[in-house]
């Protein structure tokens, strides 16, 4: 998967923005206002809370450090707030951005696997 800024994955930035727009979340409901897997939750969350991003109270809920809020500003401010209405619509925003980053690699190591091809063709050739 993509990573954006501060290495945070497409799904990281998800459950912030999840656990930033509700203030707190239950692992639970996260589950149901995101798109990707429950075992992958599990572990974004305890990545960003093992990096500082998060933290569980004692109800189990969880919450943004101010190390978390301060990325999550970061982060939304690299998105058009006024086209975006709900939360899915960020979410979607997002899933694309990761589209795009994908493609771009995709097609960046296609361009240096071919340049390697004709490097290596070149040196065989010479022998």
């Amino acid at each position: 998967m993509p990573s954006r800024e501060n290495g945070i994955s497409t799904g990281e930035i998800q459950i912030l923005i999840a656990i930033g727009l509700n203030k707190t979340l239950y692992k639970r409901i996260i589950n149901h206002k995101i798109a990707i897997t429950n075992p992958y939750i599990g572990l974004s969350i305890n990545s960003l809370i093992s990096r500082g991003y998060l933290q569980k109270d004692r109800t189990k809920t969880y919450q943004l450090t101010s190390l978390g809020r301060k990325v999550l500003v970061k982060i939304l401010s690299t998105y058009d707030l006024d086209k975006i209405e709900t939360l899915p619509d960020l979410l979607l925003q997002e899933e694309q951005r990761a589209k795009e980053a994908t493609e771009n690699l995709r097609k960046r190591y296609d361009e240096l696997s071919d340049k390697m091809r004709e490097i290596r063709e070149q040196r065989l050739s010479k022998n």
